[in-house]
Protein backbone atom coordinates (compact mmCIF):
# COMPACT_ATOMS: atom_id res chain seq x y z
CA UNK A 1 0.00 0.00 0.00
CA UNK A 2 2.77 2.59 0.75
CA UNK A 3 4.76 2.17 -2.68
CA UNK A 4 1.32 2.30 -4.30
CA UNK A 5 0.40 5.44 -2.41
CA UNK A 6 3.77 6.54 -3.12
CA UNK A 7 3.79 5.71 -6.62
CA UNK A 8 0.42 7.65 -7.09
CA UNK A 9 1.73 10.35 -5.10
CA UNK A 10 4.90 11.06 -7.63
CA UNK A 11 2.71 10.85 -10.94
CA UNK A 12 0.92 13.78 -9.43
CA UNK A 13 3.40 15.59 -8.49
CA UNK A 14 5.08 15.06 -11.75
CA UNK A 15 1.76 15.64 -13.53
CA UNK A 16 1.60 18.95 -11.71
CA UNK A 17 5.02 19.79 -12.41
CA UNK A 18 4.19 19.65 -16.06
CA UNK A 19 0.94 22.13 -15.66
CA UNK A 20 3.13 24.29 -13.61
CA UNK A 21 6.28 24.83 -16.04
CA UNK A 22 4.83 23.70 -19.54
CA UNK A 23 7.24 25.25 -21.38
CA UNK A 24 10.13 23.32 -19.85
CA UNK A 25 8.49 19.87 -20.25
CA UNK A 26 7.99 20.56 -24.04
CA UNK A 27 11.57 22.03 -24.44
CA UNK A 28 13.16 18.83 -22.90
CA UNK A 29 10.82 16.77 -24.35
CA UNK A 30 11.39 18.52 -28.18
CA UNK A 31 15.12 18.43 -27.64
CA UNK A 32 15.68 15.10 -26.21
CA UNK A 33 13.54 13.61 -29.39
CA UNK A 34 16.20 15.62 -31.76
CA UNK A 35 18.75 14.39 -30.34
CA UNK A 36 17.79 10.38 -30.62
CA UNK A 37 16.90 10.91 -34.13
CA UNK A 38 19.90 13.14 -34.54
CA UNK A 39 21.93 10.65 -33.45
CA UNK A 40 20.41 7.69 -35.75
CA UNK A 41 18.92 9.17 -38.85
CA UNK A 42 20.80 11.28 -41.51
CA UNK A 43 20.15 12.35 -44.92
CA UNK A 44 23.45 11.90 -45.89
CA UNK A 45 23.23 12.97 -49.79
CA UNK A 46 22.71 16.49 -47.99
CA UNK A 47 25.14 16.27 -44.91
CA UNK A 48 27.66 15.35 -46.27
CA UNK A 49 28.06 18.32 -48.49
CA UNK A 50 28.04 20.30 -45.59
CA UNK A 51 31.38 18.13 -44.55
CA UNK A 52 32.89 18.48 -47.89
CA UNK A 53 32.47 22.05 -47.27
CA UNK A 54 33.99 22.18 -43.81
CA UNK A 55 36.95 19.92 -45.35
CA UNK A 56 37.15 23.01 -48.01
CA UNK A 57 37.40 25.43 -45.54
CA UNK A 58 39.84 23.78 -43.49
CA UNK A 59 42.11 23.20 -46.11
CA UNK A 60 42.22 26.96 -46.77
CA UNK A 61 40.43 27.24 -49.86
CA UNK A 62 37.56 29.99 -49.29
CA UNK A 63 33.38 29.21 -49.92
CA UNK A 64 33.73 29.20 -53.53
CA UNK A 65 37.03 28.33 -54.67
CA UNK A 66 36.39 24.86 -54.81
CA UNK A 67 33.20 23.10 -55.87
CA UNK A 68 30.54 21.88 -53.73
CA UNK A 69 28.92 24.84 -52.29
CA UNK A 70 26.15 26.28 -54.77
CA UNK A 71 24.05 28.74 -51.89
CA UNK A 72 24.69 32.15 -51.01
CA UNK A 73 27.34 32.86 -48.47
CA UNK A 74 25.23 32.92 -44.95
CA UNK A 75 25.29 28.91 -44.81
CA UNK A 76 29.01 29.07 -45.30
CA UNK A 77 29.88 31.01 -42.83
CA UNK A 78 27.58 29.32 -40.03
CA UNK A 79 29.07 25.99 -41.92
CA UNK A 80 33.19 27.83 -40.99
CA UNK A 81 31.72 28.86 -37.57
CA UNK A 82 30.82 25.27 -36.57
CA UNK A 83 34.44 23.84 -38.00
CA UNK A 84 35.94 26.03 -35.68
CA UNK A 85 33.82 25.18 -32.40
CA UNK A 86 34.31 21.46 -33.85
CA UNK A 87 37.71 22.10 -33.90
CA UNK A 88 37.77 23.25 -30.27
CA UNK A 89 36.06 19.89 -29.62
CA UNK A 90 38.42 17.84 -31.46
CA UNK A 91 35.88 16.80 -34.11
CA UNK A 92 38.45 16.10 -36.77
CA UNK A 93 36.66 12.67 -38.04
CA UNK A 94 33.46 14.43 -40.69
CA UNK A 95 32.77 11.06 -42.34
CA UNK A 96 34.07 8.49 -44.91
CA UNK A 97 32.96 5.85 -47.44
CA UNK A 98 30.92 3.36 -46.38
CA UNK A 99 32.03 0.26 -48.26
CA UNK A 100 29.36 -1.85 -46.89
CA UNK A 101 26.58 0.80 -48.16
CA UNK A 102 28.13 1.21 -52.00
CA UNK A 103 24.98 -0.48 -53.15
CA UNK A 104 22.31 2.37 -52.43
CA UNK A 105 24.21 4.07 -55.05
CA UNK A 106 23.21 1.97 -57.54
CA UNK A 107 19.14 2.68 -56.74
CA UNK A 108 18.18 4.54 -59.77
CA UNK A 109 16.25 8.02 -59.47
CA UNK A 110 17.55 8.94 -56.37
CA UNK A 111 19.60 11.05 -54.57
CA UNK A 112 21.52 8.20 -52.55
CA UNK A 113 24.93 8.79 -51.17
CA UNK A 114 27.04 5.54 -49.64
CA UNK A 115 29.44 8.73 -48.23
CA UNK A 116 28.45 9.03 -44.28
CA UNK A 117 29.26 11.36 -41.99
CA UNK A 118 30.60 10.45 -38.43
CA UNK A 119 27.55 10.99 -35.82
CA UNK A 120 30.28 13.94 -34.05
CA UNK A 121 29.81 16.28 -37.38
CA UNK A 122 25.91 15.23 -37.47
CA UNK A 123 25.19 16.67 -34.08
CA UNK A 124 27.71 19.80 -34.87
CA UNK A 125 25.90 20.76 -37.66
CA UNK A 126 22.23 20.12 -36.50
CA UNK A 127 22.50 20.90 -32.52
CA UNK A 128 22.33 25.31 -33.48
CA UNK A 129 19.37 23.86 -35.73
CA UNK A 130 17.68 22.79 -33.18
CA UNK A 131 18.31 25.97 -31.52
CA UNK A 132 17.11 27.54 -33.94
CA UNK A 133 13.57 25.46 -33.69
CA UNK A 134 13.76 26.62 -30.31
CA UNK A 135 14.10 30.40 -31.04
CA UNK A 136 11.86 30.20 -33.46
CA UNK A 137 9.28 28.57 -30.83
CA UNK A 138 10.27 31.34 -28.38
CA UNK A 139 8.82 34.39 -31.07
CA UNK A 140 5.94 32.06 -31.89
CA UNK A 141 4.77 32.18 -28.70
CA UNK A 142 5.78 36.15 -28.05
CA UNK A 143 3.71 37.09 -31.01
CA UNK A 144 0.65 35.10 -29.90
CA UNK A 145 1.14 36.53 -26.27
CA UNK A 146 1.75 39.99 -28.01
CA UNK A 147 -1.70 39.75 -29.53
CA UNK A 148 -4.15 37.71 -27.26
CA UNK A 149 -2.22 38.20 -23.85
CA UNK A 150 -2.90 34.77 -23.17
CA UNK A 151 0.29 32.82 -21.94
CA UNK A 152 -2.01 29.58 -22.56
CA UNK A 153 -2.52 30.17 -26.21
CA UNK A 154 1.20 31.39 -26.67
CA UNK A 155 2.12 27.26 -24.63
CA UNK A 156 -0.07 26.04 -27.22
CA UNK A 157 2.00 28.01 -30.44
CA UNK A 158 5.07 27.15 -28.55
CA UNK A 159 4.24 23.05 -28.40
CA UNK A 160 2.93 23.04 -32.03
CA UNK A 161 5.77 24.28 -33.45
CA UNK A 162 8.15 22.91 -31.45
CA UNK A 163 6.74 19.26 -31.11
CA UNK A 164 5.22 19.22 -34.57
CA UNK A 165 6.85 16.04 -36.58
CA UNK A 166 7.91 17.73 -39.16
CA UNK A 167 9.62 20.38 -37.43
CA UNK A 168 11.71 17.80 -35.58
CA UNK A 169 12.74 15.52 -38.53
CA UNK A 170 13.79 18.53 -40.78
CA UNK A 171 16.50 19.05 -38.57
CA UNK A 172 17.33 15.65 -37.14
CA UNK A 173 16.98 13.55 -40.18
CA UNK A 174 17.46 16.60 -43.46
CA UNK A 175 19.99 18.75 -41.19
CA UNK A 176 18.51 21.41 -43.33
CA UNK A 177 18.72 25.24 -42.09
CA UNK A 178 15.57 26.31 -42.78
CA UNK A 179 14.35 26.67 -39.99
CA UNK A 180 16.94 29.59 -39.21
CA UNK A 181 15.34 31.16 -42.08
CA UNK A 182 12.08 31.00 -40.39
CA UNK A 183 13.36 32.20 -37.50
CA UNK A 184 15.38 35.16 -39.19
CA UNK A 185 11.45 35.70 -40.53
CA UNK A 186 9.31 35.99 -37.32
CA UNK A 187 12.30 38.30 -35.75
CA UNK A 188 12.17 40.83 -38.59
CA UNK A 189 8.28 40.43 -38.33
CA UNK A 190 8.45 40.90 -34.42
CA UNK A 191 10.91 44.17 -35.09
CA UNK A 192 8.56 45.90 -37.82
CA UNK A 193 5.27 45.10 -35.16
CA UNK A 194 7.00 47.10 -32.46
CA UNK A 195 8.56 49.85 -35.39
CA UNK A 196 12.19 49.15 -35.16
CA UNK A 197 11.90 49.08 -38.96
CA UNK A 198 16.16 49.49 -39.46
CA UNK A 199 16.66 46.02 -37.51
CA UNK A 200 14.04 44.47 -39.30
CA UNK A 201 15.32 45.31 -42.67
CA UNK A 202 18.86 43.73 -41.04
CA UNK A 203 16.83 40.63 -40.66
CA UNK A 204 14.66 40.71 -43.94
CA UNK A 205 18.20 40.80 -45.70
CA UNK A 206 19.89 38.06 -43.96
CA UNK A 207 16.87 35.97 -44.06
CA UNK A 208 16.78 36.31 -48.50
CA UNK A 209 20.73 35.76 -48.42
CA UNK A 210 20.10 32.51 -46.53
CA UNK A 211 16.90 31.60 -48.52
CA UNK A 212 15.55 33.03 -51.82
CA UNK A 213 11.91 32.54 -50.95
CA UNK A 214 11.70 35.12 -47.94
CA UNK A 215 12.20 38.16 -50.94
CA UNK A 216 8.52 36.96 -51.60
CA UNK A 217 7.24 38.31 -48.71
CA UNK A 218 8.54 41.94 -49.43
CA UNK A 219 5.81 43.70 -51.18
CA UNK A 220 3.35 42.40 -48.38
CA UNK A 221 6.20 43.55 -45.41
CA UNK A 222 6.63 47.45 -47.19
CA UNK A 223 3.10 48.09 -47.33
CA UNK A 224 2.82 47.46 -43.54
CA UNK A 225 5.26 50.05 -42.70
CA UNK A 226 2.91 52.36 -45.16
CA UNK A 227 -0.27 51.25 -43.44
CA UNK A 228 1.02 51.39 -40.14
CA UNK A 229 2.39 55.32 -40.44
CA UNK A 230 -0.62 56.07 -43.00
CA UNK A 231 -1.91 58.61 -40.55
CA UNK A 232 1.32 60.01 -38.86
CA UNK A 233 3.61 60.63 -42.58
CA UNK A 234 6.49 58.15 -41.29
CA UNK A 235 6.09 56.12 -43.62
CA UNK A 236 8.38 56.94 -46.14
CA UNK A 237 11.17 57.11 -43.38
CA UNK A 238 10.66 54.31 -42.10
CA UNK A 239 10.78 52.15 -45.29
CA UNK A 240 13.73 54.19 -45.89
CA UNK A 241 15.48 52.90 -42.48
CA UNK A 242 14.13 49.12 -43.11
CA UNK A 243 16.42 49.43 -46.65
CA UNK A 244 19.30 51.38 -44.53
CA UNK A 245 19.47 48.17 -42.92
CA UNK A 246 18.82 45.70 -45.22
CA UNK A 247 21.24 47.05 -47.25
CA UNK A 248 23.68 47.16 -44.22
CA UNK A 249 23.09 43.75 -43.66
CA UNK A 250 23.67 43.16 -47.50
CA UNK A 251 27.07 44.91 -47.61
CA UNK A 252 28.41 43.40 -44.12
CA UNK A 253 27.65 39.35 -45.74
CA UNK A 254 29.09 40.12 -49.43
CA UNK A 255 32.20 41.89 -48.43
CA UNK A 256 34.18 39.12 -48.16
CA UNK A 257 32.97 38.14 -52.15
CA UNK A 258 33.27 41.68 -53.17
CA UNK A 259 37.01 41.79 -52.26
CA UNK A 260 37.39 38.85 -53.78
CA UNK A 261 35.68 38.83 -56.90
CA UNK A 262 33.59 35.94 -56.60
CA UNK A 263 30.06 37.88 -56.62
CA UNK A 264 28.79 36.14 -59.62
CA UNK A 265 29.34 33.12 -57.77
CA UNK A 266 26.86 33.37 -54.63
CA UNK A 267 24.00 34.15 -57.02
CA UNK A 268 24.92 31.23 -59.31
CA UNK A 269 21.88 29.34 -57.38
CA UNK A 270 19.65 31.37 -59.24
CA UNK A 271 19.85 29.92 -62.30
CA UNK A 272 21.48 26.29 -60.84
CA UNK A 273 18.22 26.14 -59.13
CA UNK A 274 16.11 27.47 -62.63
CA UNK A 275 16.05 23.58 -63.48
CA UNK A 276 15.96 21.72 -60.37
CA UNK A 277 12.01 22.14 -60.19
CA UNK A 278 10.14 19.04 -59.78
CA UNK A 279 13.02 16.85 -60.76
CA UNK A 280 10.73 15.25 -62.92
CA UNK A 281 13.26 15.23 -66.14
CA UNK A 282 11.47 17.79 -68.09
CA UNK A 283 14.71 19.37 -69.08
CA UNK A 284 13.98 22.95 -70.87
CA UNK A 285 10.30 22.91 -70.02
CA UNK A 286 10.93 21.89 -66.90
CA UNK A 287 13.65 25.00 -66.35
CA UNK A 288 11.25 26.98 -68.28
CA UNK A 289 8.45 26.38 -65.91
CA UNK A 290 10.39 27.01 -62.86
CA UNK A 291 11.21 30.19 -63.69
CA UNK A 292 8.10 31.08 -65.23
CA UNK A 293 6.28 29.97 -61.39
CA UNK A 294 9.00 32.28 -60.17
CA UNK A 295 8.22 35.54 -61.73
CA UNK A 296 4.30 34.34 -61.48
CA UNK A 297 4.69 34.70 -57.47
CA UNK A 298 6.65 37.79 -57.48
CA UNK A 299 3.42 39.16 -59.60
CA UNK A 300 1.41 37.38 -57.19
CA UNK A 301 2.94 38.89 -54.18
CA UNK A 302 3.41 42.36 -55.68
CA UNK A 303 -0.31 42.21 -56.33
CA UNK A 304 -1.45 40.94 -52.43
CA UNK A 305 1.08 43.72 -50.98
CA UNK A 306 -0.67 46.50 -53.11
CA UNK A 307 -3.90 45.36 -52.15
CA UNK A 308 -3.06 45.49 -48.23
CA UNK A 309 -2.06 48.78 -48.92
CA UNK A 310 -5.33 49.64 -50.31
CA UNK A 311 -7.87 47.87 -47.46
CA UNK A 312 -4.96 46.47 -44.47
CA UNK A 313 -5.75 50.52 -42.24
CA UNK A 314 -7.93 49.25 -39.05
CA UNK A 315 -7.79 48.35 -35.54
CA UNK A 316 -7.25 44.76 -36.90
CA UNK A 317 -3.71 45.93 -38.51
CA UNK A 318 -1.54 43.15 -36.89
CA UNK A 319 -4.18 40.38 -38.06
CA UNK A 320 -4.58 41.48 -41.40
CA UNK A 321 -0.61 41.50 -41.67
CA UNK A 322 -0.50 37.61 -40.39
CA UNK A 323 -3.28 36.89 -42.59
CA UNK A 324 -1.53 38.50 -45.58
CA UNK A 325 1.97 37.15 -44.67
CA UNK A 326 0.39 33.47 -44.37
CA UNK A 327 -1.81 33.89 -48.03
CA UNK A 328 1.51 35.20 -49.30
CA UNK A 329 3.10 32.05 -47.93
CA UNK A 330 0.67 29.69 -49.24
CA UNK A 331 0.71 30.48 -52.48
CA UNK A 332 4.41 30.49 -52.83
CA UNK A 333 4.15 26.55 -52.33
CA UNK A 334 1.45 26.56 -55.17
CA UNK A 335 4.57 24.99 -56.92
CA UNK A 336 5.31 21.41 -55.19
CA UNK A 337 8.32 22.18 -52.62
CA UNK A 338 10.33 19.50 -50.75
CA UNK A 339 9.51 19.29 -46.99
CA UNK A 340 12.30 21.84 -45.48
CA UNK A 341 10.76 24.56 -47.36
CA UNK A 342 7.48 24.18 -45.96
CA UNK A 343 9.13 25.34 -42.21
CA UNK A 344 8.62 28.92 -43.46
CA UNK A 345 4.85 28.44 -44.29
CA UNK A 346 4.46 26.33 -40.74
CA UNK A 347 5.33 29.79 -38.15
CA UNK A 348 1.71 31.32 -40.15
CA UNK A 349 -0.64 28.71 -40.18
CA UNK A 350 0.10 27.95 -36.14
CA UNK A 351 -0.46 31.51 -35.26
CA UNK A 352 -3.30 31.60 -37.91
CA UNK A 353 -4.35 28.49 -36.04
CA UNK A 354 -4.02 29.44 -32.50
CA UNK A 355 -5.06 33.40 -32.51
CA UNK A 356 -7.64 33.39 -35.15
CA UNK A 357 -9.20 30.00 -36.60
CA UNK A 358 -9.13 26.58 -35.42
CA UNK A 359 -10.74 25.34 -38.26
CA UNK A 360 -7.31 24.70 -39.74
CA UNK A 361 -6.38 21.60 -37.61
CA UNK A 362 -6.62 19.57 -40.43
CA UNK A 363 -4.70 21.05 -42.52
CA UNK A 364 -1.89 21.51 -40.04
CA UNK A 365 -2.18 17.61 -39.32
CA UNK A 366 -2.44 16.52 -43.06
CA UNK A 367 0.09 18.76 -44.33
CA UNK A 368 2.83 17.56 -41.32
CA UNK A 369 1.77 13.74 -41.98
CA UNK A 370 2.16 14.19 -45.57
CA UNK A 371 5.76 16.28 -44.85
CA UNK A 372 7.23 14.22 -42.02
CA UNK A 373 6.30 11.46 -44.73
CA UNK A 374 7.53 12.85 -47.68
CA UNK A 375 11.15 14.02 -45.53
CA UNK A 376 11.48 10.09 -44.26
CA UNK A 377 11.30 8.92 -48.21
CA UNK A 378 15.37 7.49 -47.82
CA UNK A 379 13.62 5.00 -45.63
CA UNK A 380 16.34 2.35 -43.74
CA UNK A 381 19.34 4.42 -45.42
CA UNK A 382 18.70 6.99 -42.94
CA UNK A 383 20.68 4.90 -40.77
CA UNK A 384 23.61 4.30 -42.68
CA UNK A 385 26.00 6.94 -40.52
CA UNK A 386 24.62 5.09 -37.24
CA UNK A 387 25.71 1.76 -39.23
CA UNK A 388 28.84 2.92 -39.78
CA UNK A 389 29.34 4.14 -36.01
CA UNK A 390 28.42 0.56 -35.16
CA UNK A 391 25.01 1.89 -33.34
CA UNK A 392 22.99 -0.23 -35.62
CA UNK A 393 23.72 -3.13 -37.95
CA UNK A 394 24.25 -2.86 -41.22
CA UNK A 395 23.19 -6.42 -41.29
CA UNK A 396 19.41 -5.30 -40.95
CA UNK A 397 19.65 -2.15 -42.57
CA UNK A 398 20.76 -2.73 -46.05
CA UNK A 399 18.31 -5.99 -46.82
CA UNK A 400 15.71 -3.60 -45.25
CA UNK A 401 16.58 -0.72 -47.64
CA UNK A 402 16.89 -3.42 -50.52
CA UNK A 403 13.45 -3.81 -49.75
CA UNK A 404 11.73 -0.74 -50.15
CA UNK A 405 13.26 -0.84 -53.66
CA UNK A 406 11.39 -4.27 -54.50
CA UNK A 407 8.48 -3.49 -57.13
CA UNK A 408 5.07 -3.74 -54.88
CA UNK A 409 2.83 -3.20 -57.94
CA UNK A 410 3.05 -1.74 -61.12
CA UNK A 411 6.70 -1.18 -60.79
CA UNK A 412 5.72 1.14 -57.73
CA UNK A 413 8.41 0.34 -55.04
CA UNK A 414 8.06 0.93 -50.88
CA UNK A 415 10.57 4.21 -51.18
CA UNK A 416 7.84 5.67 -54.49
CA UNK A 417 4.89 5.74 -51.99
CA UNK A 418 6.81 7.37 -49.32
CA UNK A 419 8.60 9.94 -51.85
CA UNK A 420 5.66 10.80 -54.02
CA UNK A 421 2.88 9.78 -51.44
CA UNK A 422 4.53 12.15 -48.95
CA UNK A 423 4.49 14.67 -51.50
CA UNK A 424 0.95 14.29 -52.68
CA UNK A 425 -0.61 14.52 -49.38
CA UNK A 426 1.70 17.77 -48.71
CA UNK A 427 0.24 19.04 -51.74
CA UNK A 428 -3.26 18.44 -50.59
CA UNK A 429 -2.87 20.36 -47.37
CA UNK A 430 -1.13 23.29 -49.43
CA UNK A 431 -4.29 23.53 -51.70
CA UNK A 432 -6.63 22.69 -49.03
CA UNK A 433 -5.35 25.92 -47.05
CA UNK A 434 -5.42 28.10 -50.08
CA UNK A 435 -8.98 27.33 -50.98
CA UNK A 436 -9.84 27.57 -47.24
CA UNK A 437 -8.33 30.64 -46.39
CA UNK A 438 -9.66 32.11 -49.70
CA UNK A 439 -12.65 31.37 -49.22
CA UNK A 440 -12.74 32.64 -45.42
CA UNK A 441 -10.89 35.81 -46.41
CA UNK A 442 -14.07 36.11 -49.91
CA UNK A 443 -16.51 35.35 -47.38
CA UNK A 444 -15.91 37.71 -44.57
CA UNK A 445 -15.07 40.77 -47.41
CA UNK A 446 -17.28 43.08 -45.64
CA UNK A 447 -16.92 41.91 -42.10
CA UNK A 448 -14.82 44.66 -40.07
CA UNK A 449 -13.09 41.56 -38.24
CA UNK A 450 -11.82 40.29 -41.79
CA UNK A 451 -9.19 40.83 -44.92
CA UNK A 452 -11.21 41.57 -47.77
CA UNK A 453 -10.23 39.24 -50.53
Amino acid sequence: MDAEYVGKNNGSAFISSIKRHPILFIVILGMALRLILGVFLTYNFDVSHWAQIVENIRSGNGLYELDGYYYTPPWGYMLAFFSAIGDMLGVGDLGTRFLEALAVEDYHGWHISATVTSISFNLLEKVPIFLADLGVAYVIRSLVIDRTGDAAKGTKAFALWFLCPLTIIVGANLGMFDGICALLILLCIMFLRRDRCFFAGVLFSAAVLLKFFPAFFLFVLVAYVLVRHRGDGKGARKVLEAIAGATLMLLVIMLPNIIEGNVTDTIAFLTNRAGSGLGAGFGVLEAYGTMAAYLGFLVISALLGYRFWKVGEGSNLDDRFMLFMFFNALLIFLYPSTPQYILVLLPFLIYHMVVRDTGFKLQYAVLTFGSTMFALSSNAMLFLSAAAAGLVSIDWVMPLADAFQQSLFLGITGMDILYFGGGVIQYIATVMMVIGLYMRLRNKARSSDAVPA
